[in-house]
């Protein structure tokens, strides 16, 4: 779950950065803030979703008969390894809350660092400057 969370967080920099720099862009930076958040968030649910969506299609796999019940033949230590992935992971389903908060402080991080990059530059050509 902690990688999927590093991937998503990596490619929610990586966009972030990348509309920052656009030159093109006409944007205003509170706007360009939310776009970011809204972004972050959708990308570490959707790849939260898709790894659970993974985990269960995994348990699933266990499932010889296809009615939905493990009984059996079918209950095995590898079984029950992957149902536990499934069930006991309460991270899954807080990720609606908590992505919200990761998020955020992954867009000010992000809009920060941008700021104090801004500062530097313009600090450096009035330095240069005069």
């Amino acid at each position: 779950m902690s990688l999927v969370l590093l991937v998503a967080n990596i490619l929610s920099i990586g966009f972030g950065i990348s509309l920052l720099y656009l030159k093109g862009s006409h944007l205003k930076l509170r706007y360009i803030f939310l776009l970011i958040t809204f972004v972050t968030y959708l990308i570490i649910v959707m790849s939260v979703s898709i790894y659970d969506a993974y985990l269960t299609m995994n348990l699933n796999s266990f499932d010889i008969n296809g009615d939905g019940m493990f009984t059996g033949n079918e209950i095995s230590s590898q079984q029950e390894e992957a149902l536990n992935y499934v069930v006991n992971d309460s991270g899954r389903n807080m990720i609606y809350i908590t992505g919200l908060v990761n998020s955020f402080l992954l867009s000010m991080s992000i809009l920060f660092v941008y700021i104090l990059i801004n500062i530097f530059t313009n600090f450096t050509k009035n330095k240069n400057n005069s």
